[in-house]
C-alpha cells in the first residue's frame, strides 16, 4: 500500500497562470490608481475596513461558485441575501421578524 502525498488545494502557480494574468494586472492597476486618486487609501486601517466590507459578498460569491461547479444552477442566492439583509436590519432596529414578514 502506497501512501500518496496530497498537495494543497490551491497553490501559487494555479492562481497565477496565464489565463488569470489580465485580472491580476487589472486589480494591481486599480489599487495603484485608487492609491493615487484617494488620499490615504493604502493605509492599513482603510484596507482592513475594505476587507471587512467585502467579506460577506465574497462568501456569497464563493458559495454560488461552488453550487455552479457542482453542476447545480441555483440563482436564488441574490434573493436569499436580500431577505437576510432586510431581516438583519429590522432586528437591529428592534422590529420583530414576525412584524417584518407580515407587514413587508
Amino acid at each position: 500500500m502506497q501512501i500518496s502525498r496530497s498537495r494543497s488545494a490551491i497553490s501559487i502557480p494555479d492562481v497565477m497562470n496565464v489565463k488569470s494574468m489580465p485580472a491580476w494586472i487589472t486589480l494591481i492597476l486599480l489599487l495603484i490608481w485608487a492609491g493615487v486618486a484617494i488620499p490615504g487609501f493604502l493605509q492599513p486601517e482603510r484596507l482592513l475596513a475594505l476587507g471587512q466590507q467585502v467579506t460577506p459578498l465574497l462568501l456569497v460569491a464563493l458559495g454560488q461558485t461552488l453550487v455552479v461547479l457542482v453542476s447545480g444552477l441555483d440563482i436564488s442566492v441574490g434573493s436569499v441575501l436580500t431577505l437576510s439583509l432586510v431581516l438583519a436590519s429590522g432586528i437591529m432596529q428592534g422590529v420583530s421578524c414576525k412584524n417584518l414578514i407580515q407587514n413587508g
